[in-house]
C-alpha cells in the first residue's frame, strides 16, 4: 500500500510520532521511519537523491594543442564514451580538441580523466551544466582538418593567441561605461535567440562567411577596442587572431564564450538567452534549459511566443519558413521558368501536390506503427545496426 508520501511499499510498520502528529500506517522502501516531520524531511532528501541520480551533466569544452595518433585515440574514446553511456560529439584534430558531451556525472569524470590523461590537454577547462533529459541522440568521436572550420591558412591560436578578457573583467568594464564594441561572431540564427545589450552583429549564416565580414566593417573601427565573443570561446579562438592580421589594434576575446559568462555573471547586460548545439535549443543565464524550439525544415530556432504562431505545425513549418499553397506553386512555377520548362510548370505543381499528399498519408501511417513498443524497438536496433556498417565501412 502506500503511505501519506505516496511511496510504494516495502513493508508496512506503525510507529508512535514523538512530534504529536496522529499515528499512521506507512510503508517505506527503506528502514522504519516516522511518519511525522521527521518522515517528510526523510522523503524529502529521498526525492532530493533521486533528481540528483537522474540529473543529466552537459559538458562543453576545447583546447588548442598538437594532438598526434588520432585514429587510436578515436577508438579508445568511442569504446570508453559507449561503455560509459555518454552521448554527443567530439572532434579530434591535428591542432586540438572541441567536444559537447552529456551523461552521469561519474562517467563524465571518467570522460574528463582520460582526455586529461592525452599530452596536450593536460589542462583542459570545462563548462558544466544541467538537464532533466539526455540532449544528443548518439556519441560520435570524429577526426577534422579543423576543430572550428574557418578556412584561413595562416590562423594558429596555439602559437600568436589574441589577447583575453574574463568574463567578470568585461562586465566590470559595461559596468563603468568603458568605450568598447562587443562583436558578436556568432551566425544569425543563433543570435536571433539573444545577445549582448548593443553589441554589433557581424550578419553571417556559417562562420567560413566571417572573414569577408570583418572586410566589410567601417575603418574607424581598426582603432577601437573590440571584444569579439561566441557561445563557448571557440570561434573567436580564430576570429579574433584573423582581426589581428587585418590590422584590428585592440582586439581582445571574451574567455570562455557567452556560457562563462553566464557563470560567473549572470544576465548582466545581456538579453535573451543563448543557442546551443543540442536538442535543449537555447539554455538562460541560470544555465538552464529554455522553452525554444528549433523548426526541423528551416533549422531557425523559435522562441515560445514563435511557437503560438498558427504557421507553427512541429516537424513541418514555422513563421520563418512556412508558404501558403499559393505561394508554394508560385515559387514551383517561377523555379521551372528559370529552368527554361515554363511548359511544364503548372503540370510540375500538380505532380508535387499528389506526391505530398502522398508522402504525408504514408508518414501517418508509419507514425502509427512506431508507437507499438516491438516494433519502436526494432526500429531502433536497425538504426544501431546501419550506424555501426557505416562505421566499419569507415575503417573505424
Amino acid at each position: 500500500m502506500l503511505c501519506s508520501h505516496g511511496l510504494s511499499a516495502h513493508r508496512e510498520i506503525r510507529q508512535p510520532d514523538p512530534n504529536g502528529i496522529p499515528v499512521r500506517q506507512c510503508s517505506l522502501p527503506f528502514e522504519p521511519l516516522f511518519c511525522g516531520r521527521l518522515g517528510f524531511s526523510v522523503f524529502l532528501n529521498f526525492e532530493a537523491a533521486r533528481f540528483r541520480m537522474n540529473t543529466i551533466t552537459n559538458i562543453a569544452a576545447y583546447k588548442f594543442a598538437s594532438l598526434i595518433d588520432l585514429k587510436p585515440l578515436r577508438e579508445r574514446l568511442i569504446r570508453d564514451c559507449k561503455q560509459w553511456g555518454l552521448k554527443g560529439t567530439i572532434l579530434l584534430s591535428p591542432e586540438g580538441i572541441n567536444l559537447f558531451t552529456a551523461g552521469a556525472r561519474p562517467d563524465i569524470d571518467k570522460l574528463l580523466a582520460e582526455l586529461r590523461a592525452v599530452p596536450g590537454l593536460e589542462s583542459l577547462e570545462v563548462k558544466f551544466s544541467e538537464s532533466d533529459h539526455q540532449p544528443f541522440h548518439r556519441m560520435l568521436v570524429k577526426i577534422k582538418r579543423e576543430i572550428i572550420a574557418f578556412g584561413v591558412e595562416g590562423i594558429e591560436p596555439v602559437r600568436n593567441p589574441a589577447p583575453r578578457i574574463a568574463a567578470r573583467e568585461l562586465k566590470q568594464w559595461l559596468d563603468e561605461g568603458r568605450p568598447v564594441t562587443l562583436l558578436d561572431t556568432r551566425n544569425d540564427y543563433e543570435v536571433k535567440l539573444g545577445t549582448f545589450r548593443n553589441a554589433k552583429v557581424i550578419g553571417i549564416q556559417h562562420f567560413r562567411n566571417f572573414p569577408d565580414a570583418v572586410r566589410r566593417l567601417p575603418a574607424e573601427l581598426k582603432q577601437q577596442p573590440i571584444v569579439t565573443f561566441c557561445t563557448g570561446g571557440i570561434r573567436c579562438e580564430k576570429a579574433a587572431p584573423f582581426m589581428i592580421r587585418e590590422g584590428f589594434e585592440q582586439i581582445y576575446q571574451l574567455d570562455g564564450g557567452i556560457l562563462k559568462y553566464f557563470e560567473e555573471c549572470g544576465a548582466a547586460h545581456y538579453d535573451g538567452e543563448c543557442f546551443v548545439f543540442d536538442q535543449r535549443v537555447g539554455v538562460d543565464p541560470t544555465l538552464h534549459e529554455t522553452e525554444s524550439a528549433q523548426c526541423h525544415a528551416c533549422q531557425t530556432p523559435l522562441t515560445a511566443t514563435d511557437q503560438l504562431d498558427t504557421r507553427y505545425v512541429a516537424g513541418k513549418s514555422c513563421p520563418y519558413c512556412y508558404r501558403s499553397t499559393e505561394e508554394q506553386r508560385a515559387a514551383w512555377e517561377a523555379f521551372n521558368k528559370a529552368m527554361g520548362n515554363e511548359r511544364y510548370a503548372l503540370e510540375w505543381c500538380s505532380y508535387r501536390e499528389a506526391a505530398e499528399a502522398g508522402v504525408k498519408a504514408m508518414m501517418t501511417e508509419a507514425d502509427k506503427l512506431m508507437s507499438h513498443p516491438s516494433v519502436k524497438q526494432a526500429f531502433e536496433h536497425f538504426i544501431l545496426m546501419c550506424e555501426l556498417t557505416k562505421e566499419q565501412q569507415n575503417g573505424s
